[in-house]
């Protein structure tokens, strides 16, 4: 009969939705002498799946430029970054309707000015998108770059 000898070793994965620990453990060696590698995303029960469990993800930040005034006593010399941020958000609100099957995308803004009577000229959102090919993802990204577009047409601000 023959014997072999398996080493176990365990760790975490901070980070998983910001898709940011794995490359690093990847990089930093963790992997190398790994025969096979299991990952784990807990929930709120142990169990296990099967079918398709994994996504393709693009994970975005669009920084929207304008520029700042008093909101009451010159708006007309602003150009609103968080209008552009919100019409951004309408507009791919819109396109969900046109999603493929298995295309999400989700969203948190992550600076809308300082104070509420001032006109913030920077503003910026992130988006996260997946679908279940990298073909798809892709293709959902460059449509939120043509939606970001759009909003800048609509407020005179610009996007990066």
């Amino acid at each position: 009969m023959n014997s072999f000898s398996v080493t176990f070793t365990a760790f975490g994965a901070p980070a998983e939705e910001q898709v940011l620990c794995r490359p690093y453990y990847v990089r930093d060696g963790y992997f190398d002498d790994v025969d096979l590698a299991f990952h784990d995303h807990i929930f709120d029960e142990v169990k296990s799946d099967y079918g398709l469990m994994q996504a393709a993800l693009i994970s975005a930040n669009f920084n929207f430029k304008g520029e700042s005034a008093h909101a009451a006593m010159a708006p007309w010399k602003a150009r609103d970054a968080l209008d552009a941020v919100v019409l951004m958000d309408v507009g791919m609100a819109q396109y969900r309707e046109h999603f493929e099957r298995g295309m999400t995308a989700h969203r948190v803004i992550t600076h809308g000015g300082e104070q509420p009577n001032v006109i913030p000229a920077k503003a910026s959102v992130w988006w996260m998108m997946r679908h279940p090919g990298a073909e798809g993802a892709r293709k959902l990204f460059e449509q939120a770059k043509k939606i970001a577009q759009g909003a800048c047409l609509m407020t005179n601000c610009e996007v990066e």
